[in-house]
């Protein structure tokens, strides 16, 4: 009995687990070597202190005034004043025409309300008088049934959508 087809899976699983057995071993040395980068260096040794002498103290650079900061630039600007311009009120003679068909407008607007009511009315009477028919019958296609039967079978289907792939554009181009 021959197990030709265990020996690449074999070889396939223990390289993987090499792998993994690796990646363990790398992440652990690499823990260890931030700790070891963590740790504090050690204390520099003191010197030893002759009595009698005090320590030295630290100097501290010397700090010198800061100028005073120069005052603002402040720039003063001139008030705005309204240009006025004096014109009669209402509408100039050549406008009265436009006037006219605003004001028929405005009255046609007015009775809006009314006339939108009656043509809701009117629709009302109308749906509730219809009398119900059946709906024309449609003749379908003679290619019809042939057509279902296509989306029916599995092989069609297969075909149309390789079919899809093979005629469409490429995707770079959509």
């Amino acid at each position: 009995m021959k197990f030709s087809g265990i020996e690449p899976i074999l070889a396939i699983l223990a390289a993987v687990g090499w792998w993994i057995v690796k990646a363990i071993y790398d992440r652990k040395r690499d823990a260890e070597m931030w700790e070891e980068m963590e740790e504090t260096p050690p204390a520099r040794p003191t010197p030893p202190r002759v009595l009698g002498i005090p320590p030295p103290v630290p100097q501290r650079p010397q700090q010198f005034p800061k100028p005073p900061a120069p005052p603002p630039i402040v720039r003063r600007s001139e008030p705005i004043r309204p240009v006025i311009i004096h014109e009669p009120e209402g509408p100039a003679r050549r406008e009265v025409p436009h006037m006219k068909q605003a004001q028929e407008s405005y009255s046609r607007a007015a009775h809006l309300q009314q006339t939108v009511a009656d043509r809701l009315r009117a629709i009302d009477q109308q749906t509730s008088t219809h009398k119900a028919s059946a709906p024309p019958k449609r003749n379908r296609p003679t290619a019809a049934p042939n057509v279902a039967q296509m989306f029916r079978n599995p092989v069609t289907v297969r075909q149309a959508f390789l079919a899809q792939f093979v005629l469409n554009p490429p995707k770079a181009l959509e």
